[in-house]
């Protein structure tokens, strides 16, 4: 059962969403960040925001139903889309048991779409997808490339939605951000209900790692746990992995502030990158080039991709603003320390900048 949070709640809960073979639960939790996902829960599992969509022009229709349409969840790696999607999924599965249903990966459906032309059994593979009561298809994004994919998408979103059926889709961006090549494609992508993910902030990465310790048999104290759900830039699996680690190496059953430093320092000192390579996975994640950022440039774009490296810089290596500032077309250091004193003043309420610069930490 999903434990649906309150708009707005300052505290997270937890959507139970752990796959049936996991050794462990993966809960997924909904802090401040991402909110607006209990709207689209709800959708995805009952069928509109009161029980149940129709069109509002419908007789004795309520202004608050809403036609089917697709669900959207976007977000950079990290952020939870494929662990969301396949505890919804399974989810509906349990309340839908003699119901016909179907989750597929990107590259699964593409795969299975040229499978099924050479075997010459596209009808059968048609009718999987278009009379799946509930579709859920992870990582659009992969079909990016693949045209004739695109066009079965298309087909099947329109066949499934017309059927008034469920289709949840993923993808790591807007498709407005994306190079589809069939405008009608995007157009029904975006007519739904396109809910952002963002990766989980501090309350919600606490929370994780007291659900991981709790499952563990740990006690993790509250300053160990605030500590490296602060300074430990990893994904949730990683984090649940480092309380294991820390588990097997120390044989105690708690974890505390000290223990906790020491994991962190262990893993700063094995993951120092230099300045070059921040700048260039900062280059390539923004979509610039490193010659711009290290020129003279004040294009928005170009001047916030640049304070991300200058940041990043000054957070994961030893180095000095004269010698960061040098590296950047010889700036002093005075626009070093601004640059970087912009970026650390807008993590905290920029979920899109927080999420590239995670993305970015994970990167290098």
């Amino acid at each position: 059962m999903l434990a649906i949070p309150v708009a707005g709640q300052p505290l997270c809960r937890q959507f139970d969403v752990a796959t049936a073979t996991a050794a462990v639960s993966y809960p997924f939790l909904a802090g401040p960040e991402n909110h607006l996902v209990e709207a689209a829960v709800h959708w995805a599992l009952e069928g509109g925001f009161n029980g149940g969509c129709s069109d509002d022009h419908a007789e004795g229709g309520s202004s608050n139903r809403v036609p089917h349409c697709p669900i959207l969840f976007y977000g950079s790696a990290g952020s939870g889309k494929t662990h969301l999607a396949l505890g919804i999924y399974q989810s509906w599965r349990q309340k839908n048991r003699r119901k016909r249903g179907a989750y597929l990966t990107g590259d699964d459906f593409a795969r299975s779409l040229v499978m099924a032309l050479e075997a010459k059994t596209i009808d059968e593979f048609r009718g999987k997808i278009r009379k799946s009561e509930m579709l859920v298809i992870d990582g659009i994004d992969l079909l990016v490339t693949k045209k004739a994919a695109q066009e079965e998408l298309l087909t099947a979103i329109d066949s499934v939605l017309d059927a008034g059926q469920t289709i949840v889709l993923t993808s790591l961006r807007l498709p407005t951000q994306q190079q589809f090549p069939d405008e009608r494609l995007v157009a029904r992508l975006t007519a739904g209900l396109v809910v952002p993910i963002a990766l989980p902030g501090l309350a919600t990465r606490m929370a994780l790692l007291k659900h991981f310790a709790e499952q563990l048999g740990l006690h993790l104290t509250a300053p160990a746990n605030q500590s490296m759900a602060k300074e430990l830039p990893l994904s949730v699996p990683q984090l649940f992995g480092t309380l294991v680690q820390l588990l097997m190496e120390s044989g105690r059953e708690t974890i505390d502030l000290a223990t906790a430093r020491d994991a962190i320092r262990r893993y700063a000192a094995a993951t120092v990158p230099t300045i070059d390579k921040i700048a260039k996975t900062t280059a390539k994640q923004m979509g610039l080039k490193l010659a711009d950022m290290k020129g003279k440039s004040r294009k928005s774009t170009t001047v916030r991709a640049r304070n991300v490296a200058i940041y990043l810089a000054r957070q994961l290596t030893r180095t000095g603003l004269k010698e960061i500032g040098k590296y950047f077309g010889g700036r002093d250091h005075t626009t070093i320390a601004h640059s970087a004193a912009e970026i650390e003043s807008k993590i905290g309420h920029d979920a899109e900048l927080r999420g590239i610069i995670m993305q970015i930490r994970e990167m290098v």
